[in-house]
């Protein structure tokens, strides 16, 4: 009977310690935004040439979504390629960028995305990019690109839509 209590008690243990583990590692998710987790600290792109940092940036940005994958209900992302950098304005650094959607055969605008300064970190600027691909449509084959702001509230909206 003493063994049974002694094993008992073993396996209550390794339980209780198996639970706190997992608790531990659910405490540790990285809940920052993707512009976020891919931001570079001023310092570390002021040291570096801008243009380059900056494609670094816009870089890690798109890997990133396309390591994401299928993220709710939204054609993938499955390639990109970087096109001119303007470093005019350092605090908004403008990177063209070319996407191609899974299962997309349509040839898609270069869009620019912005590297902002946001704090003590330079960050690719969210913003929502809807491709005209109607036929027939008079502007077919162009895109329309509205950066993204956050109320207190945490709804996300798109400038002019409500």
């Amino acid at each position: 009977m003493r063994q049974r209590s002694k094993f008992a008690s073993i396996l209550t243990v390794l339980f209780l310690v198996t639970c706190a583990g997992i608790v531990s590692a659910a405490g540790l998710q990285d809940n920052r935004s993707l512009e976020e987790k891919t931001s570079r600290p001023i310092q570390e792109v002021q040291q570096q040439n801008l243009e380059e940092s900056a494609k670094g940036i816009v870089t890690d940005y798109f890997n990133a979504i396309i390591k994401e994958g299928d993220a709710g209900g939204v054609t993938p992302l499955v390639a990109f390629s970087l096109g001119k950098v303007d470093i005019s304005d350092s605090a908004n650094i403008k990177v063209s960028v070319d996407l191609k959607y899974k299962d997309d055969n349509m040839e898609l605008p270069s869009v620019d995305y912005s590297v902002v300064r946001v704090d003590d970190k330079y960050q690719v600027q969210k913003q929502v990019c809807i491709f005209d691909a109607i036929p027939g449509s008079p502007t077919k084959g162009t895109a329309s690109c509205s950066k993204i702001f956050k109320h207190e509230n945490g709804l996300m909206t798109v400038p002019g839509r409500k």
